[in-house]
């Protein structure tokens, strides 16, 4: 702490100006004597010198002094009790004359229970003026002053101490400076400089502030709070000239914004007389101090003859001003309003209003004015006795601990019988029901030690009344207390107590908490009873205590919660603030691990907190920002609880911006005790309460044992030990080679609430305690050095202990050296960088030392603002005792010079290369020395460059075979070698705590570059692992590149894994931790053989970006992942034409059909057996962009086929999939083109085929495009990808369209699962309707434009789920009018849990967009989704007809789940000859579709295939009406059934048919008379063989009669067989030409020449210029390029002509079951 004094001389050089020597004699630390200061000989007592405590028997004195903040530092001090007599006076003396008016500076401490008074006293020519002035005990801690001595004559200054009537304490002053010219500036404006510290009076007042000397006051009080004298300084109006109601305001400077982090305002105030004003608080934008103001505080009326103090909190969104605002109301009136001590701090405030915990300070309780009373309350820490067992607190409430703080009355001598010690609070404005809550503590082994009372004192001084009281012995232990709050007029809180004798027992209090309410109205805990059959009652402190008391456990469940808030147009104060139930004291293991969502911009910020007793917050956990649309896991530290405690989650929105913050998957881990055993075996410690903990585990400063009797008496076993919560134990701040310091500090490190430092220390794991740590803001600069230099120990064998904490973006390196010399050699103990969490991380080094040595803790400054590095608690074990020899001093040696340039790096051979050269994938150096350090290893001679970088209790550690017996260890490594290294977690060494992390730099890489490694991931609590690359400039974002959880089996696996295009760059492997051990069987995770692949940039492929593809010679850009990887099971295949299994696969591919079968596409061909599942191609990692179009063509065709997947990655964000398909489509080629965000990083995409259950399941992808910028326009939409396609929307909604998926942010509404993949990973679009949006609130969702005069079919899926639902409507909106259509779509009120089919037919003259818009319900259970918008030009047609053409299936869905194969969609007959239709039946042509089931292999007989329809409403007269088909040998059977709506398991069948039915398409008319909404199910069942291909066409639900409906005008079909037809006329034919050829020949072989007539010759030859071709489809004049119809997108249909229906009648008729051919 020596720097600490050179920063006073700095500070002192930096503001003297030109200094007279008698002035700089008088600068004094009393490190090296008085300097100019001299005791009075003309007084009976004098001041002393003293280091540590100079009043160890009243722990009065300070614990160290001011300038070095240690024991061994040197202070001024009177301690009274031994040398002050009442009236005495000591009289410290400047021995120099001043000649000028001076700033006077200096620290000074009073502590003790009856102190006298303590002055700074200006003496010229014999006369007194004393200008500082205080009194009684004020603080545990050094306070500091500033003064003006106002003199410019001869004068001498004096600090004068006078003894009170009994005297217990001490009084001492430390590090006197004075400066010439103006003072430095302080935190805590006192108005003592003529400038008023920036604050200036507002333009427009009816009246000013004025700047007064107490002096001179007219109305106002006769001192001031700075100096506590005549002679300061306070602001102050007052009113008996105003007229009326007028105002006076005076503005603060500009204070900066916070960072969304809270500000502490904290004033004095003073008013007094008539009631007819009032002082109002405001906070105002900086450019603004007239309007915009938000009040933060106001008070009124008389207040009594005192100066008050208040505390207000507020959040500041930007910079600012205050503004203290005082009014008149009538005129004549006498009142004043005066200010002082005004202080804004970044941060909480400790306390107010009556509430504190006093673990920081006093918050806004004060001791009476000297006389007043008899003696002060004292804030106190442990023991308040030294007779620990008789009297007197052993701990704080608060903490329960012996570090807690907690105010008390000492009863020890000279007090007497009926002394009365008062404290009092701040001012409480009438009208409000309080009730006031304390802890009291009143214990004394023999006597009674008095009484404690709560009274009300009336503040215009008519009186007092008494509240509550407590007398006699309580027994040892703090009980509470409850006082009722007067209403009807302004009081303070007053606690006193009084002594019934001398030394029975001290009085303490603590937790002081003004609740709102009644007291009689605050809750208490209520006992739990068991859930079990024994019903058993448990006390209520056994509730969620980590031991399940109950049989069943139900004592520790419902212990946890899920919250969620919305940022969307919250005002400026908003936020919320979820808390967790109240659980018990907790295990320094205890761990929180939870999921959060943070999205939006400029989302505010997410804190987790530990609540406990008397208002006592620890921040454990902070994030700040939108962290993208996704799910997050975050995990964090509880540690040692020592009391009851609960957990809030508090949001900070921001104003007016809209995102969404929420949290899930919380759960509170590891919490409970070690349990207790008959003996500890081994290595073990055994505490107090029977449990065993690791010997290395005592005294390091973590309550281990849960009864701290792992930590109790280390300082008598010889244990050296600082936790800094007393001073800094006589460490300090080099002076040697360092430009930067360490500092003591408390609570949070960072004040503008950033991300980085502590918010808590490792000692009392809370923000009462203290750590030092280095503050890297400026003036701080990157590479500035601290080091910290402890005490010195003998040379032995022995261990370091310590605590660091290593968070934020720009951390540097922490190292920790040893060192023998002054200036000499130093040697690395151990040292990490970068940022390791928001946690303190335990480290253990052993030491070895032969001589006298010191500890050094370095710092080397990172890189930016983020980079606070901390330390705490350091052990050094008692093999090395301190040692009281200095070490020597020797002459710095130069450092040994490089024998390369700057810039080189240096060979193992000597040889020197460029740095660059170093980790870029090409040996380069001739020992191939610069590449053994960049990662690519087997660990069998070292680590290759692999370092551990853990913060929790797990190491990765090299292991050779032999030395593993972990129990679930490989039995050889990952090559194969039974006698090989690996690296290693080992799972059952300790409980996981955070992950364990291993690096390694690396150099540049290429595009091409990929690393390949073996992993072993085995045990049933193994938890997770990851490998990540961290970005160039290190920041907490990292690129996740590949991750694996839970028990991965007993064999190495191996991974390959795209890495991309980088330049210096980071890789971790880190293993994540799993919550809790829940099967006691920990794993073991391992890593071998790291192999890099083509990653110098010469390596990149050369046709790594050629995305575009149509599969004719090779796969161009895209790779086949490897088989060996267990994200694919075998390749994908280019081929030509039919694949080998029927019923299944594209005939050709679409690039070069029609016409030709040579062409080549791309397929994963189903195999038999079903062994391999998974087929995956992929690209190479590509340059970073911002938008891309993607097309390309794919086939789904078969029975059994599985999905098709198109997944997006981008390096640092989850994979998501951009397209997905499931089930068969039908033989035909479709296409898909997606617009596609890619967020100006690196991406790749990936193909996945996941195949069916059986053979019947080929996928196949062709013609591959991808061009720069936005698709063409397209109304189709899946959401799917971050896209939304053409739709936008409205500019003038209320509230807006969100996407989304895996539920909404509220309960019991919204869909929990997509349309399009079934999955909660599927996207869709809704509207939230919690706060603050109202009833009635619309969002309209836009289309792009369609011309005028267009038809569009839009079909659609929506969701509308909640006892809240408003309206969904659909309609259309001119674009030049905004005229909306006649013609709605429209659902009302809840739907049902469910994904329902809509359509809507869209028309207008004019240029138009299609609207959907959502309308707000009552309350916020009423979100609507919707998902899967396709579009069609053209008309609907007949409304809830389906003719299966077109490209769509309706409302028809194959079911997922409940059956064995799927209905098929399909033309033209089926590949099965002897079964299916031919034709369909809507168009009686090979162009029309139907749905059929295939039934050749792998189909077998009995499976089912399921067709689902619609939901249907409900009808007391309706007709359900379809055409089926079933034809073939070994037909099966086709049932219908209906049944309640999504309750398929409970279906009632109203139709079936079996058997072959003839090969002809038939009609079926169901009645329908159903009271509920309902579906349709139609079966197919698979007969006895592959001739049982049945089908159905033409679906109908129509609401009448079956009698009276009238079908379309379907074309004439008929069964008979064309083909068939056509080959038997070819074959005649032949046959004719034949015969004719024959009698030809006959007659020429007879007559030599030609006897055939002329006729026939001529028909011949006709005959022979005959040529047959394939036929081809009539041209439908649509585009067949496209899978979605609609505008901008044709129908996908290849030959089908549109069909136009004629509309159906819906009267009355009939129901029947025609069964006949159509």
């Amino acid at each position: 702490m020596k720097g600490l004094a050179l920063l006073w001389v700095l500070c002192f050089t930096a503001w003297r100006g030109i200094a007279a020597d008698a002035v700089a004699e008088c600068n004094c630390d009393f490190e090296d004597g008085w300097c100019c200061w001299q005791n009075d000989p003309d007084n009976g007592e004098d001041w002393d010198l003293g280091t540590g405590e100079s009043e160890r028997l009243t722990h009065s004195g300070p614990p160290a002094d001011h300038t070095t903040g240690t024991q061994d530092g040197y202070y001024s001090f009177v301690g009274q009790l031994s040398q002050l007599l009442p009236d005495n006076t000591a009289r410290l003396v400047s021995s120099n004359t001043f000649d000028k008016d001076l700033c006077l500076t200096f620290w000074y401490h009073m502590y003790g229970s009856q102190l006298g008074t303590f002055e700074v006293i200006i003496e010229r020519d014999g006369v007194s003026n004393s200008i500082f002035k205080r009194e009684g005990g004020l603080s545990v801690e050094w306070l500091s002053a500033q003064l003006r001595t106002e003199e410019t004559r001869d004068y001498r200054v004096v600090f004068e101490v006078v003894g009170g009537v009994t005297n217990v304490g001490t009084i001492a002053i430390d590090d006197i400076m004075f400066y010439e010219g103006e003072c430095p500036p302080r935190k805590t404006c006192g108005f003592e400089s003529a400038d008023m510290c920036g604050y200036t009076n507002h333009p427009e007042n009816d009246f000013d502030w004025e700047d007064i000397q107490a002096i001179d006051h007219k109305q106002g009080p006769g001192y001031d709070v700075t100096t506590g004298s005549p002679s300061g300084y306070y602001m102050y109006i007052e009113s008996d000239a105003a007229e009326g109601l007028q105002l006076g305001r005076l503005i603060s400077p500009e204070y900066r914004h916070t960072y969304n982090s809270l500000s502490c305002l904290r004033f004095w105030y003073h008013m007094q007389g008539d009631d007819g004003s009032t002082l109002n608080v405001y906070q105002a934008p900086s450019n603004s101090t007239t309007g915009n103001l938000t009040k933060i505080y106001s008070t009124m009326y008389d207040q009594g003859a005192f100066w008050h103090v208040a505390a207000v909190q507020y959040r500041s969104y930007g910079n600012h001003r205050i503004v203290f605002e005082g009014t008149t109301h009538e005129s004549g009136m006498d009142f004043d309003v005066s200010l002082d001590e005004v202080l804004i701090k970044e941060g909480h405030c400790s306390g107010a209003q009556a509430t504190c915990n006093f673990e920081v300070d006093q918050c806004t309780w004060m001791n009476l004015r000297h006389g007043e009373d008899d003696f002060d309350w004292l804030r106190y820490t442990g023991a308040s006795s030294a007779l620990s067992d008789l009297t007197g607190p052993q701990k704080d409430h608060t903490t329960d601990s012996e570090n807690g703080w907690y105010m008390y009355l000492e009863s020890a001598p000279p007090g007497d019988r009926y002394d009365i010690g008062r404290m009092v609070s701040d001012v409480f404005m009438p009208g409000e029901d309080r009730c006031f809550q304390l802890w009291n503590f009143m214990f004394g082994a023999f006597e009674a030690p008095g009484t404690i009372r709560v009274l009300a004192e009336f503040t215009d001084g008519s009186g007092e009344v008494l509240l509550w009281s407590k007398t006699g012995n309580q027994g040892d232990q703090w009980f509470e207390g409850l006082a009722q709050m007067p209403t009807n007029m302004a009081f303070r809180v007053a606690i006193e107590g009084e002594l019934d004798k001398l030394g029975a027992g001290d009085l303490a209090v603590d937790d002081t908490f003004m609740h709102d309410g009644l007291c009689s109205d605050k809750p208490g805990e209520e006992d739990f009873v068991c859930h079990d059959d024994s019903t058993r009652e448990l006390d209520a402190s056994l509730r969620c205590n980590w031991v399940l008391d109950c049989e069943d456990g139900s004592d520790e469940v419902y212990c946890g919660y899920y919250m969620l808030t919305e940022a969307h147009t919250g005002s400026v104060f908003s936020g919320s603030t979820m808390r967790s139930p109240t659980v018990r004291e907790s295990s320094s293991t205890c761990m929180l691990y939870f999921y959060y969502h943070m999205y939006g911009d400029h989302i505010g910020k997410l804190d987790v907190w530990i609540n406990q007793n008397g208002g006592l917050k620890t921040r454990i956990w902070m994030a700040r920002g939108s962290a993208g649309d996704e799910w997050h896991i975050a995990s964090t530290v509880i540690g040692r609880v020592t009391t009851d405690w609960w957990l809030t989650f508090q949001t900070t929105p921001l104003f007016n911006e809209e995102g969404d913050i929420a949290v899930d998957g919380i759960i509170v881990s590891d919490c409970a005790f070690p349990v207790a055993e008959s003996t500890c075996s081994g290595e073990k410690f055994w505490c107090d309460n029977g449990a065993c903990i690791k010997d290395s585990n005592q005294c390091d400063f973590t309550d281990d044992c849960g009864d701290r009797s792992d930590e109790d008496g280390c300082d008598d076993l010889g244990y050296h030990g600082c936790n800094f919560e007393h001073g800094w134990c006589g460490y300090t701040n080099s002076e040697e080679n360092v430009n930067a310091e360490w500092w003591e500090h408390q609570g949070l490190a960072s004040e503008i609430g950033g991300e980085t430092g502590p918010a808590r220390d490792h000692t009392t794991n809370s923000a009462t305690g203290y750590y030092l740590y280095v503050d890297t803001r400026f003036p701080v600069r990157s590479g500035d050095r601290a080091r910290l230099l402890t005490v010195n120990f003998e040379p032995g064998t022995c261990e370091l202990r310590f605590y660091f904490h290593l968070w934020g973006d720009h951390v540097g390196r922490f190292t920790v050296y040893t060192r023998t010399e002054i200036n000499g050699q130093m040697k690395t103990l151990f040292s990490a960088e970068n940022d390791h969490g928001d946690f303190w991380i335990k480290q253990v080094v052993q030491l070895d030392e032969t001589e006298v040595f010191q500890v050094v803790f370095e710092l080397i400054v990172g890189s930016g603002l983020w980079g606070d590095v901390a330390l705490d608690d350091v052990v050094v074990t008692p093999e090395c005792p301190v040692s009281n020899d200095d070490l020597p001093v020797v002459e710095p040696q130069p450092a040994t010079p490089s024998p390369c340039a700057t810039g080189m790096f240096v060979c193992g051979d000597g040889t020197c290369i460029d740095e660059e050269l170093k980790c870029n994938y090409k040996v380069d150096c001739p020992d191939g020395s610069d590449e053994t350090v960049c990662g690519e290893c087997d660990f069998e001679v070292d680590q290759c460059g692999w370092s551990d970088a853990s913060s929790g209790a797990y190491r990765w550690k090299r292991y050779h075979i032999t030395d593993n017996t972990a129990s679930h260890a490989p039995a050889t490594d990952g090559a194969g070698r039974t006698d090989g290294h690996y690296m290693m977690i080992v799972g059952d060494l300790s409980l996981f705590y955070f992950a364990g992390i291993m690096v390694t730099d690396a150099g540049i890489m290429g595009q091409s570059c990929k690393v390949s490694f073996k992993y072993h991931i085995s045990g049933n609590d193994v938890g997770a692992t990851a490998l990540q690359m961290q970005n160039p400039d290190r920041s907490l974002h990292v690129y996740m590149l590949w991750f694996k959880r839970n028990d991965q089996g007993t064999d190495w696996k191996r991974a390959e894994v795209y890495m991309g295009e980088h330049e210096d760059f980071r890789l971790d492997f880190e293993s994540y931790p799993i919550a809790g051990t829940f099967t006691g069987d920990a794993g073991d995770i391992c890593v071998d053989e790291i192999v890099y692949i083509d990653c110098h940039p010469d390596d990149n492929k050369p046709y790594v970006s050629d995305l575009t593809c149509d599969f004719e010679i090779d796969m161009c850009g895209w790779q086949q992942e490897p088989n060996d990887i267990d994200v694919d099971d075998f390749d994908w295949k280019r081929r030509s034409g039919t694949g080998p299994t029927i019923s299944t696969g594209p005939e050709h591919d679409n690039t070069k059909y029609p016409g030709s079968d040579d062409g080549t596409y791309l397929v994963a061909e189903s195999t038999v057996p079903m062994t391999e599942k998974r087929a995956v191609f992929v690209t190479y990692p590509q340059p970073a962009t911002t938008e891309m179009c993607l097309t390309f063509y794919y086939h789904m065709y078969g029975a059994t086929v599985g999905s098709l997947t198109l997944r997006q990655r981008q390096l640092g964000f989850a994979a998501f999939d951009v397209f997905r398909k499931e089930g068969t489509l039908g033989n035909e080629w479709h296409k898909m083109q997606k617009t596609l965000g890619l967020d100006d990083v690196q991406f790749q995409f990936e193909f996945i085929a996941d195949m069916g259950n059986g053979v019947s399941s080929d996928i196949a992808v062709d013609d591959i495009e991808w061009t720069e910028g936005e698709c063409p326009p397209s109304l189709w939409c899946d959401f799917e990808g971050r896209e939304w396609c053409d739709w936008t929307n409205d500019e003038t909604n209320d509230f807006n369209w969100r996407r989304g998926r895996d539920g909404t942010m509220s309960d019991n509404t919204g869909p929990t699962v997509d349309h399009t993949t079934g999955t909660e990973d599927g996207w869709y679009l809704f509207i939230e309707t919690s706060w603050p949006r109202r009833e009635g609130w619309e969002a309209r969702l836009l289309s792009a434009v369609i011309p005028g005069g267009t038809t569009e079919c839009l079909e659609f899926w929506y969701h509308m789920s909640g006892d809240d639902i408003g309206s969904l409507y659909v309609y259309t909106r001119t674009v030049d009018t905004g005229g909306e259509s006649e013609t709605v779509w429209e659902k009302h009120t809840d739907q049902g849990n469910q994904w329902r089919y809509g359509v809507y037919e869209a028309y207008a003259p004019f240029d138009y967009q299609i609207v959907i818009e959502g309308v707000r319900g009552g309350d916020t259970k009423g979100d609507i989704a919707i998902d899967d918008l396709y579009p069609k030009v053209g008309s609907c047609g007949i409304p809830g007809h389906c003719t299966f053409d077109g490209g769509n299936m309706c409302g028809w869905t194959n079911n997922r789940d409940a059956d064995d194969f799927d209905w098929q969609r399909d033309k033209d007959g089926t590949p099965t000859s002897g079964t299916g239709p031919p034709r369909d039946h809507t168009t009686a042509s090979a162009a029309g579709y139907y749905m059929y089931t295939e039934s050749s292999s792998p189909v077998t007989q009995g499976w089912k295939a399921w067709l689902t329809s619609e939901h249907f409403d409900p009808t007391p007269d309706g007709c359900f009406i379809f055409y089926y088909h079933m034809h073939g040998s070994d037909m099966g059977m086709l049932r219908v059934y209906y049944a309640h709506a999504e309750q398929l398991g409970s279906r009632t069948e109203i139709w079936s048919k079996k058997g072959d039915q003839g090969d002809d398409w038939k009609e079926v008319r169901i009645s329908i008379n159903l009271d509920y909404e309902f579906q349709i199910l139609i079966e197919g069942i698979r007969g006895n063989g592959q001739k049982s291909n049945m089908a159905i066409d033409d679906t109908e639900m129509f609401y009448g009669n079956c009698d009276d409906y009238v079908p379309p005008n379907y074309p004439e079909y008929s069964s008979t067989n064309t083909g068939a037809i056509v080959f038997t006329c070819i074959i005649l034919t032949l046959l004719i030409i034949g015969c004719l050829s024959g009698v030809w020949y006959y007659y020429r072989k007879k007559q030599n020449k030609s006897m055939v007539p002329e006729s026939l010759s001529n028909t011949l030859s006709s005959i022979s210029a005959v040529s047959f071709k394939k036929s081809t489809p009539a041209s439908t004049g649509f585009d067949s390029s496209i899978d979605n119809p609609g505008y901008g997108m044709p129908s996908q249909d290849h030959g089908a002509a549109p069909v136009t229906l004629p509309s159906t009648t819906k009267d009355t008729a009939t129901l029947y079951d025609k069964g006949s051919s159509a």
